[in-house]
């Protein structure tokens, strides 16, 4: 890790003023990405987006692999795969009841694949989404290589600090690491979102 060698001052230095004297453009790119990932800070709306993106797929692909063995091991041993019916429910909230009758139980099956086309609309539309979001990021990437927004993002870690500062973190620009600076962020972070959830 490289963020472990260089002082917030280095780090405003470099990201604000273009000053590389002590750290260098290279190792700014490396340390402000460790800061990011450390911190917490990287779980942007990109990262939401393709998590909600992959639990629906994998959603999708389980259901959908699910009801085609089940009509597979029924045809094979005049029967379903009883067993699996309670991952079903748990995992996915799709309740099958097996009562000796098949044709009954393939309505049960055609009622999950009907109740499935939605997740498949939603998770084009989440594609789309994320797509579009990243077009557009990246165009906003290109604008805010502007001094305005420069000056915005230094706005905005200079409050950052000084809200730390207020909590209670003990911050010096000239001893304390990205690193240690990246943890205080996290750990804030984690101590807010517990204590909203226990609200």
């Amino acid at each position: 890790m490289a963020y472990e060698n260089y002082f917030i001052k280095d780090f405003m230095d470099a990201w604000f003023d273009q000053k590389y004297e002590v750290l260098s453009k290279e190792d700014f790119q490396i340390v402000h990405a460790e800061y990011l990932d450390t911190s917490g800070l990287f779980l942007s709306e990109d990262f939401e987006k393709k998590s909600y993106i992959n639990h629906l797929s994998q959603r999708i692909n389980y259901v959908k692999i699910f009801v085609m063995l089940q009509r597979d091991f029924i045809k094979e041993f005049d029967m379903p795969f009883v067993r699996d019916f309670e991952r079903l429910k748990f995992e996915y909230g799709y309740v099958l009841k097996w009562k000796e009758n098949k044709d009954d139980f393939e309505n049960q099956l055609k009622r999950i694949e009907l109740r499935e086309i939605k997740h498949n609309s939603i998770l084009e539309e989440k594609i789309k989404e994320l797509n579009n979001s990243r077009a557009n990021n990246h165009k906003k990437e290109k604008d805010d290589e502007d001094d305005v927004s420069l000056k915005k993002s230094r706005i905005s870690f200079i409050r950052m600090l000084n809200s730390l500062g207020k909590i209670g973190y003990n911050i010096d620009k000239l001893k304390t690491t990205v690193e240690e600076l990246a943890i205080m962020i996290k750990q804030q972070t984690e101590e807010v979102r517990d204590l909203k959830s226990n609200q």
